[in-house]
């Protein structure tokens, strides 16, 4: 069905455009086809959960029949899992079933390879490189949503934890603020990237929602680093490039809304000053919701909205709760920040009408 409609709109832009017109259909059919099997975001979600449970379930399986005993035995099932998966996910693609067979291999064998060598007294930097490897190896062999997803995730995951175990705890607020410029540059070039190579097309909706979820990952470690009590000296670092993205947005999205007036030009950019001013240096993460949220809504993906405003409602909370001040101050300072929301949503409102 998908093919017919694409076939029906390449005849309609030909016959619109003339004889002069000339494309390569099948290429442009089959590429359709290859990015719209990632488009349902609901199978996507039921597809992660049933391969965390069917993990769980076999990973108690074979610890129950003792193969946790041997190293050896880890590894080389491991290895094989991983084998497995990568080619399962390259056989036929749409196939629900076999996807989820595949991705459950896929983290087996991850699993299995990181105990193994935890028991042969690995370093854990190296076993961590390994993983890291491992995910960029299937990022390149496949291009398939759910274990490219995972890979993204394996990847970011990965620094992280090279970072909390070497105790470079100040490099988080810089890998925030790169992964900040990745996820707006990824973004804000779709239409270039899908169009440079097949790879890059295929790869290109797992990699923004594997970004997306790394990103808000990272924005909350970075909100709970004093709850956790991360030694991070140089968290404004985030906001360096968190605020400039913001307010580099924000023109593109008034010109999205037809915002014409000088006066309403000021008027947003104040609101969103004066929300972003006493978080800057204290909470990065706020303004990192709002890069997400501002980022999203202009390329209307739909997924990272809901994400991004239930990251800036729940970051805005975390500041709230934190914050070194009396009740009263506190309660002062939320009132602030509801008014200006309520503005924000009154201006909005006004223009969607």
């Amino acid at each position: 069905m998908e093919g017919e409609n694409i076939n029906a709109l390449i005849n309609q832009v030909k016959h619109s455009e003339g004889d002069s017109f000339v494309c390569d259909e099948q290429a442009i059919v089959e590429e359709y086809e290859a990015i719209s099997e990632n488009s349902s975001l609901v199978i996507k979600v039921f597809t992660v959960l049933g391969v965390l449970i069917g993990v769980v379930a076999f990973m108690v399986f074979l610890f129950v029949a003792g193969i946790y005993e041997s190293s050896f035995g880890l590894l080389t099932f491991g290895g094989i899992s991983l084998v497995i998966g990568i080619s399962l996910n390259k056989v036929k693609a749409g196939d629900f079933k076999l996807d989820s067979i595949s991705v459950t291999a896929y983290l087996v064998g991850i699993l299995l390879s990181v105990i193994g060598l935890g028991i042969m007294n690995v370093d854990e930097n190296l076993i961590v490189l390994l993983v890291v490897f491992v995910a960029l190896i299937s990022l390149f062999i496949t291009q398939r949503f759910t274990i490219s997803f995972i890979s993204i995730l394996l990847l970011n995951g990965g620094i992280v934890i090279l970072m909390f175990e070497n105790e470079a705890f100040n490099l988080l607020s810089v890998y925030v603020a790169f992964n900040c410029l990745f996820f707006t540059f990824w973004l804000l070039n779709e239409a270039k990237l899908i169009t440079y190579t097949s790879m890059i097309a295929r790869l290109y909706t797992p990699v923004r929602a594997g970004m997306l979820g790394s990103f808000i990952g990272l924005l909350t470690l970075m909100s709970f680093s004093d709850a956790l009590d991360l030694p991070i000296n140089n968290i404004w670092m985030a906001s360096a490039a968190n605020v400039p993205v913001v307010l580099f947005i924000l023109p593109r999205i008034l010109r999205l809304l037809n915002v014409q007036r000088k006066a309403s030009y000021i008027m947003v950019f104040v609101l969103v000053i004066l929300v972003l001013l006493p978080t800057t240096l204290f909470s990065p993460s706020i303004s990192g919701a709002l890069v997400v949220l501002f980022l999203c809504f202009l390329v209307n993906y739909r997924a990272g909205i809901g994400l991004g405003i239930l990251s800036l409602v729940g970051f805005i909370g975390q500041f709230y709760y934190d914050l070194y001040a009396t009740l009263l101050t506190k309660s002062i300072i939320l009132f602030c920040v509801g008014v200006l929301f309520l503005l924000t949503y009154l201006f909005t409102y006004k223009k969607l009408k």
